[in-house]
């Protein structure tokens, strides 16, 4: 839970104040840096006469995937590209198409998938195996709560005994042979393939400790060809792609873009403002900011004041005063993502003074005090001066708030206590399924900090987690989500935004969700 507070604090003081997280810190079997690591033994490969795709990113840190910081996107994007898992997600339909794994079957009760793993190697030829896979599974695991993606695995037999250190391994994965993997779950769960596609279950080399320092790719698509110190080259291998190699290179000051030098440019300083020839592209990102209520607390037990409170927070103004590189949130699962749908909150967030101090007035507990908990952990109070103006809006509607704020140590425990009746939160995932954004809100759910027991928004998650047909599950996702939004348990504010610009040499191209590159867009001019 103090994970999470932390990268949505991380998040939040990123967009606002164009800061940049800090890198994730490295996981035992990895050292983490900023600076690239000495050149590789690799030789160019014959491009083929298709073109080289240069991109630019502030800094450049190496981490093995379950380690990798899903705050910052150019982190995931540098690790997307140098890593794969055993699937891979199809921008165009949302769902998993084979990557590492050639293809899956799943046991008669839906509980038992055998993935069957391509022939492939790591970059340094290493043949990749099964064991390698189970082993980058377990890593995450092992990160428990400590990971944002991470507990998406609970499904899996064994993950809570791994995930609490009380086991090495997750008794449901299994490497039955080198090609051959196993995972058992607890419960039905399909959308697994679509899961493992997020950027933090790539693979990486079961003895990484003992055979080497990153970077060490698992990629399938893109071999590092190349290391030099402000950055590296990835050439296309066994791809039919438009685009021959990828070249990174590191630029803090964004001044390669302008110059020309390179096509692409992310992470940039959203302040900055770039030569007529530069196109801005702006994606949505899995990442959001909002507040909840504990429907345990008074007045929060009452579904009039919680849809009242919904009903008097102006989160264009609230955007535009301190979000304004990110977009008005319109419900919790991305819209591109499959079961994600366009405005799933709709009128119900929409700003009405009037229709909510009629609620006011028929609520039996709408005048009590109550307060807007927010964490501290900056110098000049940007979490204060957000739940401030929150708690004017409130005032402004009839609503008894007063603003109280915490440490983020301490913030994360009063969380987690079901202490604080109306708190900042947020959402950060690599995992692009609707199930990881609505998990958090299931009666059982470790995460489920809102209290809330709605037996019926339970039954359409499991329901949607055991349907075979992708368009009825997507619609059993959407109709949950739906339900929280009906029964007013969080007010969404922002989405936060991927800025990506680039030069003339190239006509489109995009960013996925969660920062990784989305190269089935791109289209070079001419």
């Amino acid at each position: 839970m103090v994970a999470l507070v932390m990268a949505v604090a991380l998040t939040a003081t990123a967009c606002s104040e164009d800061k940049s997280p800090p890198a994730a810190a490295p996981s035992p079997s990895t050292t983490a840096t900023t600076e690239a690591p000495p050149p590789l033994a690799f030789s160019d490969e014959d491009e083929e006469g298709r073109p080289t795709l240069r991109v630019s990113v502030p800094k450049v840190t190496f981490v093995a995937p379950h380690a990798v910081d899903e705050t910052d996107p150019v982190q995931v994007l540098v690790t997307d590209l140098m890593t794969d898992g055993l699937t891979e997600r199809d921008p165009v339909t949302g769902r998993a198409r084979p990557a590492l794994a050639d293809d899956w079957s799943v046991s008669a009760d839906r509980l038992t998938w055998t993935f069957t793993l391509r022939s492939a190697t790591f970059s340094n030829g290493d043949p990749i195996r099964a064991i390698d896979v189970a082993t980058s599974l377990n890593r995450l695991a092992a990160l428990g709560p400590e990971s944002l993606s991470g507990p998406t695995l609970a499904v899996v037999d064994g993950y809570d005994e791994v995930a609490t250190g009380d086991a090495m391994t997750m008794a449901g994965v299994e490497a039955i042979d080198d090609t051959t993997l196993a995972i058992t779950l607890t419960e039905p769960y399909e959308p697994l393939p679509e899961l493992l596609a997020g950027v933090s279950f790539g693979v990486f080399p079961v003895d990484i400790d003992t055979r080497g320092t990153l970077p060490l790719s698992s990629s399938i698509t893109f071999r590092p060809t190349a290391m030099w110190e402000e950055g590296f080259r990835m050439a296309a291998e066994d791809s039919d792609g438009t685009v021959g190699a990828v070249e990174i290179w590191i630029d803090p000051t964004g001044d390669l873009i302008e110059s020309g030098d390179v096509d692409v440019a992310v992470g940039v300083d959203p302040a900055d403002d770039f030569a007529d020839g530069i196109a801005e592209v702006l994606v949505p990102r899995s990442a959001s900011a909002y507040f909840a209520f504990n429907v345990n607390t008074e007045p929060f037990g009452e579904l009039l004041v919680r849809q009242a409170v919904m009903q008097s927070v102006d989160r264009d103004q609230i955007r535009d005063d301190h979000f304004p590189d990110a977009i008005v949130m319109d419900g919790l699962v991305v819209d591109s993502v499959a079961g994600g749908v366009d405005d799933a909150c709709g009128k119900r967030c929409t700003l009405n003074g009037r229709a909510a101090a009629r609620k006011i007035r028929r609520s039996e507990t709408g005048g009590s005090a109550f307060t807007v908990d927010f964490f501290v952990d900056d110098e000049d109070a940007v979490e204060q001066r957000l739940a401030q103006d929150v708690v004017a809006s409130l005032r402004a509607g009839g609503l008894n708030a007063t603003a109280r704020g915490h440490t983020v140590d301490e913030y994360g425990e009063l969380v987690a206590d079901g202490e604080l009746p109306m708190f900042r939160f947020g959402s950060v995932t690599t995992a692009l399924v609707a199930d990881a954004a609505l998990r958090p809100f299931l009666s059982e759910s470790r995460d489920n900090v809102t209290g809330l027991s709605m037996p019926e928004f339970d039954a359409l998650v499991l329901d949607a987690r055991a349907t075979v047909d992708h368009e009825t599950r997507d619609a059993l996702y959407a109709d949950a989500e739906a339900m929280l939004f009906e029964n007013a348990v969080l007010v969404p504010v922002v989405r936060f935004q991927h800025r990506l610009v680039h030069a003339t040499t190239i006509d489109s191209i995009s960013l996925e969700p969660d920062g990784s590159l989305d190269l089935d867009t791109l289209a070079f001019a001419g």
